[in-house]
């Protein structure tokens, strides 16, 4: 008969994933936090130090189990994504998937870092690695991904001890400060690459949630004689590198409590008051003779005297064609120049429209519609400032 404790030490996995599981469906949700995030990632530290060791195939089913606990954070928005539950639930498990494996990468780079000897891979890169690993990879991801930052690990939220890194490094600072907490969190003795546990690599653990490990791990033996000495030395340096790293993102933390959070006052040496009007005429009856293009034209000339900036919602107006679009930018220029304004034109046209494209017919991009602005300005020399398009969605 198998004990709680025999069957975690001989089936980590097992343990392990029922812990992801739970720790998933918190931090992945469609607002994660950093105390989460950092908490499933010192637990994925533990989790693939101790079984990739034994089984890499087990990293399989991690994913699984990290993809499913992302469809249960997002189960209540997902399921109404699309007219069937079902396709809804299950491109959110591919989703969750994909995200999720993206995420295995440093862990498991991490795992080959540190199962190198001290004297080949120093403990200060070990300690160092994940951190700087994480951070990039999201960096890389996201900047090619047509969706952004949705669905990636980053926190939105309980960043406020270094949401002031954001306006220098970007979400880039945030994820090495995860990356760095899970690290301090996770760090293990095997990090060395020479203990060995039945021919593997667990041992006693070292981290803050490493010391909930070692009752798994109780039933490992250590070689002894010369071998345990240099494995002591090489402990000792690993100990050494993990508090410098504590002590860094401390050190972080301390400018948001020298910086204030509030915006500038509105009228200071350091402010120039800038005036800006955002425009949402009335309902637009459906017998009435008006365009959204025309109430759209009345209600910027209604709070243009209040105004240098008038803005219109997303996709306020709509156009088939460019010829339509070039049509409006003239009736829209009008009024800007007429009333000393500039005017952000919001719409939604066709794909094919864009700078270089034509009024094709037919074909796929025909059929795709996409998001774009134009800042209009009162001088006639130049009537549109500049267009932008959405391509990456933001959360």
């Amino acid at each position: 008969k198998m004990s709680l404790k025999r069957l975690i030490t001989a089936r980590p996995y097992l343990a392990y994933n029922a812990i992801a599981l739970p720790l998933s469906m918190v931090a992945l949700s469609s607002t994660p936090s950093v105390p989460s995030v950092s908490l499933l990632l010192a637990v994925l530290i533990l989790q693939t130090t101790a079984t990739l060791n034994r089984d890499p195939r087990q990293i399989i089913f991690l994913i699984s189990t990290l993809a499913l606990g992302s469809t249960f954070a997002n189960l209540s928005a997902s399921s109404t994504a699309l007219s069937s539950p079902v396709s809804s639930l299950l491109i959110s498990f591919v989703r969750g998937s994909v995200f999720s494996f993206i995420a295995c990468i440093p862990l498991a780079m991490r795992w080959a870092i540190t199962r190198q000897p001290s004297a080949t891979v120093s403990p200060w890169f070990k300690t160092a690695a994940f951190p700087a690993v994480w951070a990039l990879s999201w960096m890389l991801v996201t900047s090619r991904s047509p969706v952004g930052r949705i669905g990636s690990w980053t926190p939105l939220t309980g960043d406020e001890q270094y949401r002031w890194l954001r306006e220098y490094t970007g979400f880039a600072g945030i994820d090495f400060v995860v990356a760095g907490w899970a690290e301090i969190q996770g760090s293990t003795d095997e990090d060395d690459g020479e203990l060995h546990y039945n021919g593997h690599a667990p041992g006693e653990q070292q981290g803050l949630i490493g010391h909930l490990h070692n009752g798994a791990e109780e039933y490992g033996a250590i070689q002894h004689g010369a071998q345990q000495q240099q494995q002591g030395a090489a402990l000792r340096r690993r100990s050494n590198s993990t508090p410098i790293l504590a002590a860094m993102l401390f050190l972080l933390s301390v400018p948001s409590y020298l910086i204030s959070p509030l915006p500038l006052p509105v009228h200071s040496e350091s402010t120039t008051p800038l005036s800006v009007a955002c425009v949402l005429p009335p309902h637009r009856s459906p017998d009435s003779p008006k365009t959204p293009l025309d109430l759209f034209i009345l209600e910027t000339k209604a709070v243009a005297p209040r105004a240098k900036i008038v803005l219109w919602p997303e996709s306020a107006v709509s156009f088939r064609t460019s010829t339509e679009r070039k049509e409006a930018v003239k009736l829209v220029q009008d009024t800007a120049r007429n009333n000393k304004v500039w005017i952000g034109m919001s719409f939604e046209e066709p794909a094919n429209n864009g700078l270089r494209g034509g009024d094709k017919e037919g074909g796929h991009r025909a059929k795709l519609l996409r998001n774009g602005m134009a800042l209009v300005s009162p001088d006639p020399k130049e009537p549109v400032v500049f267009e932008y398009f959405k391509r990456n969605l933001v959360p």
